[in-house]
């Protein structure tokens, strides 16, 4: 009489479940390293300073904020030494990298830090999300696409070719490190 076993192992299906259960850590310590990395690579060229300024004359963008200027510089505001704004390493201090995860999405900021809660002025940056920097409020002047035509003569970068280049990274990186486990 003829006869018909069928067998079915689901030792595979295990192994499976147990690489689907994995994938959270696998992205955490992905993104952990990748964070690590930009951090000591791209990070200090964020918060290089440009040589001291010369005795060139600073150009403001509009008449508008050479005003707003001459008014805090007045209305002592603005810390000088008789000649120059005096820096005050701030601008490079708020630059930083925050890895953090929101539920299932892991996210890698770079940018500049909110300083406002510390009683000093808000200085904005760049925040990586979704795929992409969204611009904030200060930093765009210093050395953003609204850069103001006196920062580039002092030196002052622009940032968005380094974030570019950040993000081109952190996306390379990360699924280099990914793919090591999905293989």
């Amino acid at each position: 009489m003829p006869f018909y076993d069928a067998q079915f192992d689901f030792a595979g299906t295990k192994q499976i479940e147990k690489d689907i259960a994995d994938l959270p850590t696998v992205f955490a310590d992905a993104m952990l390293e990748t964070s690590i990395e930009v951090e000591q690579t791209y990070l200090p060229k964020l918060q290089e300073y440009p040589p001291p300024r010369g005795d060139s004359i600073f150009r403001f963008k509009t008449a508008r904020s050479r005003r707003k200027w001459f008014a805090m510089l007045a209305n002592g505001e603005v810390n000088t030494d008789g000649s120059h704004y005096i820096r005050t390493g701030g601008y490079g201090r708020s630059w930083g990298i925050d890895l953090g995860q929101d539920g299932d999405v892991f996210q890698l900021r770079v940018g500049t830090q909110d300083r406002a809660a510390k009683g000093g002025t808000t200085i904005g940056g760049q925040i990586f999300k979704g795929g992409q920097f969204l611009p904030t409020l200060v930093a765009e002047y210093i050395g953003g696409d609204r850069q103001v035509p006196g920062h580039g003569d002092t030196g002052w970068i622009k940032f968005d070719p380094i974030l570019d280049e950040i993000s081109e990274f952190m996306n390379r990186r990360f699924f280099e490190i990914v793919s090591k486990y999905l293989a």
